[in-house]
């Protein structure tokens, strides 16, 4: 055997075993990594999924500063965790090359924040249901918004357990409905009042006033206009 090959057969002479996936590895086909050797193949996995998932983490953490819907940060929310438990391995197997942060600060941190998450994004939504509702032409997409964030409350309120929060989301929601409703029963009574019509003025007027007296909402705004709109149907009988 020449030098050469000799030398070539010592590289290949396994000397320890990769921390990783425990296969022997040569000083041919190791490398090391924050102190530690691994094998040439799950260098090669490692640097493949440390480079995609931090990118995919920087990605979620950017989207949800941006975000103000509860689908989206929903979404990034998972992206983000379930990046930073496939970099776990890593951390548990002691390679420091995190520099910003490590996946179990990430994992600790927005596991945490997943139902603050959950409120905020709701409570953005019904902000931006009102916006739709006043811009809204016809009647049934003016309640539509609300509808949908009723329906969103629904689907998470499993999830969420601060059960007061929750609930007073749930009864903005529904006042902002219910005095959509109203004002549209009283515009209808009012465009019936200026064509004449004093019987469909008074159903629209009722209509109004049943709403009021069986929602189960109480404020004094909703009181001050239960008073005008009897007086107004007095008037009318």
């Amino acid at each position: 055997m020449s030098w050469r090959g000799f030398a070539r057969a010592l590289e290949n002479i396994p000397i320890g075993n990769c921390v990783i996936c425990g296969e022997s590895y040569s000083s041919r086909t190791s490398v090391t990594v924050a102190g530690k050797n691994i094998c040439s193949n799950c260098y090669r996995k490692m640097k493949n999924v440390v480079n995609s998932r931090i990118k995919k983490i920087n990605g979620a953490l950017d989207e949800i500063e941006k975000s103000i819907s509860l689908k989206n940060n929903l979404k990034n929310y998972s992206k983000l965790v379930e990046s930073a438990k496939e970099l776990l391995i890593y951390e548990k197997k002691g390679f420091d090359i995190f520099k910003n942060f490590t996946p179990s600060q990430i994992i600790a941190e927005y596991e945490g924040k997943k139902e603050q998450i959950m409120l905020d994004g709701i409570r953005a939504d019904i902000d931006e249901a009102l916006k739709k509702s006043k811009i809204a032409a016809t009647q049934s997409a003016k309640i539509t918004p609300f509808n949908k964030i009723l329906m969103l409350i629904e689907e998470y309120k499993d999830e969420i357990k601060d059960k007061a929060k929750l609930k007073e989301l749930e009864l903005r929601a529904k006042e902002l409905k219910y005095e959509t409703q109203v004002d549209m029963f009283v515009e209808d009574a009012k465009k019936a009042e200026f064509k004449g019509d004093k019987n469909k003025a008074l159903d629209k007027y009722m209509e109004a006033l049943y709403l009021l007296k069986n929602m189960e909402i109480s404020n004094l705004k909703f009181v001050t206009k239960e008073k005008e709109i009897e007086e107004k149907i007095l008037k009318l009988k």
